[in-house]
């Protein structure tokens, strides 16, 4: 659990250098939790994908576009007390600064979720064309 707390933490301090490096320094740290929700919730929709187009594709599930929202909000409120809660992100970043990891997963965490997520609606659309 310390390890994945420590890879949020991780993730935390680069996304906020980020923020602070294009000149929003001043909302940083809800950006940069904003960040790491919003690619959290994209890994969770594509297990969903995979798993309504491809496990059980003959269901008739419909889902309502605020379910999207909610389980946003359910990922963001984790997340603001992991960073944000009572400024937390001061001793992130102090405890951060001193590790000098290399920016491989920040980079690569969001550009794989995207690639799997395309990856997904065009097997789909395959699928519906019969081509596979």
């Amino acid at each position: 659990m310390r390890k994945i707390r420590n890879f949020f933490y991780y993730l935390f301090y680069k996304y906020y250098l980020f923020q602070v490096r294009i000149g929003n320094a001043d909302v940083a740290s809800f950006f940069s939790t904003l960040i790491i929700t919003f690619i959290s919730f994209l890994y969770v929709a594509i297990i969903f994908m995979i798993i309504v187009f491809f496990i059980i594709p003959q269901s008739n599930i419909n889902v309502n576009p605020k379910f999207g929202i909610v389980i946003l909000i359910i990922f963001f409120i984790p997340f603001y007390f992991l960073f944000l809660f009572k400024s937390k992100y001061k001793e992130i970043i102090k405890i951060q600064q001193s590790n000098h990891k290399n920016n491989i997963w920040p980079i690569l965490l969001p550009m794989l979720a995207f690639i799997l997520i395309n990856v997904c609606w065009i097997l789909k659309m395959f699928q519906n064309q019969g081509k596979i």
